[in-house]
């Protein structure tokens, strides 16, 4: 329900040498994912809309049928400017704004290399704003031994639903006492009622 905070829970296995970690949250994302087919030199185009207040904006593909194929990743801000890319050999794009002006941004997938016929791919994109809710870490700071598991706590509290066509996510983050994130988990919210 909106404003009521949902417990979640990880286990974490540490399959290093011995570390302490803790977990860390943060804002609630409305999120779009899709599994489109792409071809050679096809260009897909989304929009993203990014509110005032928006703290990250990520953007990522992958995880094709044709493992050989080549995608590549921009987004434009209202401008029409390129403001992030990934191209690199492969179809395995991502990419992130910090504190992103509000505006309508435009991703596009460019089908650099494909092979007759097309591939799928994932695609994902997450606006991150306080003004949905937030993902809090209720554990402390744990040491562990190599092979030694741990659960982690936390609460999700959804302040808003999302749009049409998108749903709520959260990331929680397992940071070293060093600051090295050593790992991650997307938390999907299926549904938010009033």
């Amino acid at each position: 329900a909106t404003g009521v905070a949902t417990p979640v829970e990880w286990t974490v296995t540490n399959n290093l040498a011995p570390v302490t970690l803790t977990g860390e949250g943060g804002p609630l994302a409305s999120t779009k994912v899709l599994t489109p087919t792409i071809n050679q030199g096809e260009l897909h185009t989304y929009e993203v809309v990014v509110p005032a207040g928006t703290t990250k904006l990520s953007v990522s593909i992958g995880n094709t049928s044709d493992r050989g194929a080549d995608l590549d990743l921009y987004v434009r801000n209202a401008a029409g400017t390129i403001v992030a890319q990934s191209a690199d050999g492969d179809s395995e794009e991502a990419v992130s704004i910090t504190n992103p002006a509000p505006g309508t941004y435009t991703v596009e997938v460019d089908g650099y290399t494909v092979a007759a016929g097309g591939t799928t791919y994932d695609y994902r994109d997450a606006v991150f704003s306080p003004a949905l809710g937030s993902l809090a870490v209720t554990s402390p700071s744990v040491s562990l031994a190599t092979g030694q598991s741990t659960t982690i706590t936390g609460t999700v509290t959804a302040l808003m639903a999302p749009e049409a066509g998108r749903q709520l996510s959260g990331v929680m983050v397992v940071r070293s006492a060093q600051g090295a994130i050593l790992g991650q988990s997307v938390v999907l919210i299926g549904s938010v009622t009033p």
